[in-house]
């Protein structure tokens, strides 16, 4: 099941550089953990499952507390609800511990890969860059890994899952309603797109500003004989400031 999850996931992304991308991603860090994340797909089927259940509980849950006299039928609903919300509960649990253990074995290849890598190469390349550039491939690049793995999982099981079983219980309970709902739709995407665009902006800068005052704090400190001796303190405060806005 695990396999065929991950080759539909290949098809979905195509044979571009994204989809390069992701096929080495799986190959190398998600294939060797293909149980801990075969857990977690089948935790997020069960989330989604129990999230659009909800969705179907409240009519019977209004019924049930304006239209019912038993009692029988009363505990019935909320036994249902009870039963459903636990179920959700322990699928959460699950997906969480599934895709921390993951995560984490994830992250701990990648930084060994990655140092790895720096100490094969060669002395001049080494002292051309800073240790800070080094510092955020090793600590941020395994960290971004491992998100842009999880969002993909995620995304493509728990959110595509859970958005067809809402999708099915609104044309089950009101299908004109759904079918309005559906006609706005598209333009709601498109709005989701452009935030998604702008936090990817927003996450970059930032990105780039840690890197830069890591940069100008490591070399004013490194140098602060030559700051004191050539009166460079304007200067690195200047730097420091752009980099901080």
């Amino acid at each position: 099941m695990t396999k065929l999850f991950f080759e539909v996931l290949r098809k979905l992304v195509g044979d571009d550089e994204s989809g390069a991308t992701i096929d080495r991603l799986i190959k190398e860090s998600v294939w060797p953990m293909r149980r801990q994340y075969g857990v977690a797909v089948v935790a997020m089927i069960f989330v989604a499952a129990t999230t659009a259940l909800t969705a179907l509980l409240m009519e019977y849950i209004v019924d049930a507390l304006t239209t019912y006299d038993s009692r029988d039928v009363i505990l019935l609903v909320a036994g249902s609800v009870a039963l459903t919300f636990v179920i959700k509960g322990v699928a959460l649990y699950i997906q969480e511990v599934s895709l921390s253990k993951a995560g984490n074995r994830i992250v701990a290849i990648q930084q060994k890969k990655a140092f790895a890598s720096l100490l094969n190469l060669g002395p001049a390349f080494l002292v051309q860059r800073e240790s800070s550039d080094f510092l955020q491939k090793i600590v941020s690049g395994a960290k971004a890994v491992r998100r842009i793995i999880e969002m993909i999982v995620t995304t493509f099981v728990r959110d595509l899952t859970m958005l067809l079983g809402l999708v099915a219980v609104m044309f089950w309970q009101h299908a004109f309603l759904a079918i309005m709902v559906l006609a706005v739709g598209p333009f709601i995407v498109l709005f989701v797109r452009y935030l998604v665009n702008r936090v990817r902006d927003v996450t970059r800068r930032e990105t780039t500003s840690l890197v830069e005052t890591i940069k100008v704090l490591q070399e004013s400190l490194r140098g602060a004989k030559v700051i004191k001796v050539f009166s460079l303190e304007d200067r690195m405060q200047s730097r420091m400031d752009e980099a901080v806005e």
